[in-house]
């Protein structure tokens, strides 16, 4: 018994230094792994160091060779911009150049064109004479005129509008001339159209005769007279003298100029001279049978009397010449 009790207390305790030594080798363990757990951090922090200088490294290395290139560039981009700006100021300066020349060019043609207009206005007007022209209105009485200044290189057209502005009739219908015999219109065609003449007689009286300038018929010849005809039913006829050939008068500024004149031109289509004379005795007499009616067709106060040059000259200066 007792054998058996000092065997069990030996195995118990064998057992209980089993159990203290597997007690101690998780401890032993714990403690290696313990230092082996300090131990990894340390290397691991070791390697995170290496790669945290390594960076270091070459950001800096970057940084810095950054701002090499980009002074290097900059360099480049400013020697680039002086250079085109260079060239844009001496592209300018050729501009500047090109234009003044131009300009130069310029005031020296107009320099020139300005001299020999000056020099053909100057041989113009010497060439240029002016006519003293008595318009009179034939087969009336008392008589009506107009005394007009006109240039010799009016044509027979202008002086057509001249005539009729200065006698103050309304321009209604056709006209013609009796110049050295012969009889001109341009208005000829028409004529023929209407069956006044034939169409070749119409081409064999110079139907072109208004562009010609009157210069060209009256040269210098003072007291030469021609005759233009106003309305062929009415058939008023105005006798043309050429009374004075003058010089350019610098201070009259525009011609032609209506000097002096008597009386107003009668009526359109109140029936030619006798027809004129027939209105003159009924506006005289207001007991007259007819004087309403002949009132009621002039539509407007008539005075026979009346003439002002102020009204002449300003239709004068409408007339496009």
């Amino acid at each position: 018994m007792a054998t058996k009790k000092t065997t069990t207390a030996k195995a118990k305790t064998t057992t209980a230094k089993s159990t203290t030594a597997k007690t101690a080798t998780p401890k032993d363990i714990t403690k290696k792994d313990s230092t082996k757990k300090t131990a990894t951090p340390k290397s691991t922090t070791a390697k995170t160091a290496t790669p945290k200088t390594t960076s270091t490294k070459k950001t800096t290395t970057a940084k810095t060779s950054t701002p090499k290139t980009t002074s290097a560039k900059t360099t480049t981009a400013k020697s680039t911009t002086t250079k085109t700006t260079t060239s844009k100021v001496a592209s300018a300066k050729t501009t500047t150049a090109k234009a003044t020349s131009a300009k130069t060019t310029k005031k020296s043609t107009t320099t020139a064109k300005k001299a020999t207009t000056k020099t053909i206005s100057k041989t113009v007007k010497a060439d240029i004479k002016i006519y003293q022209l008595k318009i009179t209105l034939k087969c009336v009485r008392p008589p009506i005129w107009r005394r007009v200044l006109v240039k010799s290189n009016t044509t027979f057209d202008q002086l057509h509008f001249i005539i009729q502005r200065s006698m103050d009739w309304g321009g209604f219908h056709l006209y013609g001339w009796e110049v050295k015999g012969r009889e001109y219109t341009g208005q000829n065609t028409i004529f023929a159209e209407l069956g006044f003449f034939e169409e070749e007689e119409a081409k064999d009286t110079d139907h072109e005769f208004d562009e010609k300038e009157i210069g060209a018929i009256i040269g210098d010849k003072e007291k030469t007279k021609f005759i233009y005809i106003y309305d062929f039913g009415d058939n008023w006829e105005h006798e043309i003298l050429v009374e004075e050939i003058l010089p350019v008068d610098p201070k009259i500024k525009k011609y032609p100029v209506c000097i002096t004149g008597k009386r107003a031109a009668p009526p359109d289509d109140c029936g030619g001279s006798w027809g004129y004379q027939t209105l003159l005795e009924i506006l005289k007499d207001p007991e007259h049978p007819e004087y309403e009616e002949y009132m009621d067709w002039l539509e407007e106060d008539f005075d026979p009397e009346y003439c002002n040059l102020e009204e002449i000259n300003i239709r004068l200066k409408a007339i496009d010449l």
